[in-house]
């Protein structure tokens, strides 16, 4: 009898696998090779849903074209909460992001994320011409909320992508990201603050329309609605193989909490290895990402530079705003001819390095997400911090004259661009991708808003400090510091940072629980996993 229920039990199984193989070629599903048309889609909808990061990044920068329009309105101190007060708010969105995806889903909290941008941007379009400090400062708490609420895009990429394009679609959040800068430092540079208001009003509302166009997410679905999630999934897997390796995993995934909870088995909890490894992991690569000074640098691009130069005045903005002139023509808000004409200096060398920075960050963002399918993450990592290490002290040096020759300039606002070049495609990429891979699925929701929301209260400190620890120790001073923190990520990263790349998440809870891949090895050969 326990024979013959086997093999009825085995021919279901079979005959399923009929069934979910021809339900999938009637989806449009091709047996191909994984090409990049077979992960189009699955292209477009990560391109969606991380549209939102264009938000906190434009957030990043958007102080730094604010301050020169309406410094005659504020002092230092408002200024640097007015810079920092949209990293204090993201936590807010970050915490709340968990359980908000728990319960609604993942693609109706990336709705809500665009909801809450909208109404940060209308704060500042529809702000009265008598000017409101306090109305900017709940639109830039606003922003931060925005700007956390919007992990559910990277949870939700990490969910609909497979392994053999998942590296690559997470990467798309720091290229929308980068999008986001570079747009403030460019675009906004050129335009009157409110101006642009209304121009990221229209991103964010457009943002809005495509998100009810995609799906949601099969791993959140399958937990009441599995015959949903079989479609959802089908239609995100063209290819035959990687749909039935994907349904196999989240299958097997569901099940195996079905059963705990049959049998009263708790989930994971925080002390087991498969959770509390990389949550250690991903802490201490946080920390040392927020103290290794890219981030201030984007918000202090034009004060960095001034310090750089020497320059006692002020830098001022394509459309600096006076207090007589604050409403004017469209035509005004637009842009106007104000900026210094191109002779070499110095004024000129700053907004030039101010439009380098989003450049510099948005194409080396792309070139991660090229990178990061053929050579993986830990590669990316290794040479971003060593390689922003080693243009970090040759900084400090030369500008403190280590070298014997007169400080230059340009040598120095090239050597920052550097140290930002190097950091760009791996420190401000790979970290954030990694909370959607590396975090267990069962702790994925909460514990990646957690970890974010704790990325973003170091933001907050470390924002609202440094203007006040560069008047202290000097610009050469603090990049000796971050020089020295990112040498010691980069130590951290060679002996604890496991390889991701073509690995399913069961796959990578496995490695976490035992210290063994799939291919019976660590992840990386000399991974020490036992001392973690």
């Amino acid at each position: 009898m326990e024979y013959d229920n086997e093999c009825t039990s085995l021919r279901h199984e079979e005959n399923s696998a009929r069934i979910v193989k021809g339900a999938a070629e009637k989806n449009g599903a091709v047996t191909s090779d994984h090409t990049w048309r077979d992960g189009f889609y699955q292209g477009f909808v990560s391109l969606v849903a991380l549209s939102m990061l264009i938000h906190p990044g434009v957030g990043m920068g958007f102080s730094t074209i604010l301050h020169p329009q309406i410094k005659h309105l504020v002092s230092d101190e408002q200024n640097s909460w007015i810079a920092s007060l949209v990293a204090f708010g993201t936590p807010v969105g970050a915490l709340s992001s968990g359980p908000l995806m728990d319960k609604f889903g993942r693609r109706s909290t990336c709705i809500l994320t665009c909801g809450v941008a909208i109404a940060s941007w209308s704060a500042l379009v529809f702000m009265p011409p008598e000017f409101s400090l306090l109305l900017l400062y709940i639109a830039r708490i606003l922003s931060g909320v925005a700007g956390g609420l919007t992990s559910a895009g990277v949870v939700y990429v990490s969910e609909v992508t497979n392994k053999y394009w998942r590296s690559v679609f997470l990467g798309l959040a720091s290229v929308l990201l980068s999008t986001g800068v570079l747009l403030v430092t460019s675009v906004g540079y050129w335009m009157h603050w409110k101006s642009f208001s209304v121009f990221c009003l229209a991103i964010a509302v457009l943002n809005l329309l495509l998100l009810l166009t995609i799906p949601e997410s099969p791993h959140w679905l399958i937990r009441t609605r599995p015959e949903k999630a079989k479609r959802a999934l089908m239609r995100l897997n063209k290819n035959i193989e990687s749909f039935e390796e994907e349904w196999q995993s989240l299958d097997e995934q569901f099940r195996k909490k079905q059963k705990a909870q049959m049998e009263g088995t708790p989930r994971p909890s925080l002390s087991s290895r498969q959770v509390y490894v990389p949550f250690l992991i991903m802490g201490v690569t946080f920390t040392m990402q927020q103290l290794c000074g890219v981030y201030p640098i984007i918000f202090y691009a034009l004060e960095v530079f001034q310090a750089i130069t020497g320059d006692s005045g002020e830098i001022p903005s394509a459309n600096s705003t006076d207090p007589s002139t604050e409403t004017t023509t469209l035509a005004s808000l637009i842009g106007n001819s104000t900026l210094m004409a191109t002779d070499g200096s110095r004024q000129d060398l700053k907004v030039k390095s101010l439009i380098g920075v989003g450049l510099i960050r948005f194409v080396m963002s792309i070139l991660a997400v090229s990178l990061s399918r053929t050579i993986g993450r830990r590669p990316l990592l290794l040479s971003s911090c060593a390689g922003s290490a080693i243009s970090g002290f040759a900084f400090s040096l030369y500008f403190f004259g280590c070298f014997g020759q007169e400080v230059n300039d340009l040598v120095s606002m090239s050597l920052v661009l550097v140290f930002l070049l190097f950091s760009s495609y791996g420190l401000l990429v790979i970290p954030w991708a990694q909370i959607g891979e590396l975090i267990p699925s069962s702790h994925r929701a909460k514990g990646g808003s957690y970890l974010i929301s704790y990325a973003y209260f170091l933001m907050f400190l470390v924002v609202k400090v440094f203007p006040f620890t560069m008047e202290t120790f000097g610009v050469g001073g603090l990049f000796m510091f971050f020089s020295i923190i990112l040498t010691l990520e980069g130590f951290f990263v060679y002996f604890y940072m496991p390889e991701t790349l073509g690995k399913t998440f069961l796959e990578i809870e496995k490695y976490f629980a035992t210290g063994v891949d799939s291919d019976g090895k660590g992840a990386r050969s000399k991974w020490p996993i036992d001392k973690v």
